[in-house]
């Protein structure tokens, strides 16, 4: 990907894409806004992640769009969360970094808090197309990926969780 960065007086830095390209994001995520007084003359900062200097991220920030060092998120993926809330609790996190060692903050039990990550194996599961008509319930061979030997997911098939062979991801060989 190829960007063009030109700098204008005093307003700053403008990006734009060479052809079909698309600008590059910067890795990292945006600390979330927070809610404060905002006058109506906030000035942008800038447009694009392109704008910032170094690790710097172009985030959206109370009013408008500033230069901002990325939150740190942490290796992994939240867990699955099936609970039914009949009403919200208190947060006890709102980013990974609010988390103690490898936790992640993630909504559980109808709030957001620190658990321990899942690990995501390669790969997607395959399509099941079975109908499930069965009186009795089928009982699940896992609960999550890791549950699973080698490079297999844990999979709807059959009409219950099992340890299956993925399909490749599009795009990859």
């Amino acid at each position: 990907i190829q960007t063009e960065i030109l700098q204008f007086g005093l307003r700053g830095i403008f990006c734009f894409s060479m052809g079909n390209t698309p600008v590059k994001v910067k890795p990292g995520t945006c600390p979330p806004a927070e809610p404060e007084e905002c006058d109506f003359d906030c000035a942008e900062e800038c447009d694009f992640d392109c704008a910032c200097e170094g690790q710097q991220k172009c985030c959206f920030t109370s009013c408008a769009k500033h230069c901002v060092d990325p939150v740190e998120v942490k290796p992994g993926t939240c867990p699955p969360d099936n609970i039914r809330c009949i009403r919200a609790e208190p947060d006890e996190c709102a980013r990974d970094c609010d988390c103690e060692g490898d936790q992640k903050c993630c909504h559980s039990s109808c709030a957001m808090r620190c658990v321990d990550p899942v690990e995501v194996k390669p790969g997607t599961c395959p399509p099941d197309n079975m109908r499930c008509l069965v009186e009795e319930p089928k009982l699940d061979q896992c609960a999550k990926d890791a549950d699973c030997e080698g490079g297999k997911k844990c999979c709807h098939s059959n009409c219950a969780l099992s340890c299956v062979d993925p399909e490749p991801r599009a795009g990859s060989p």
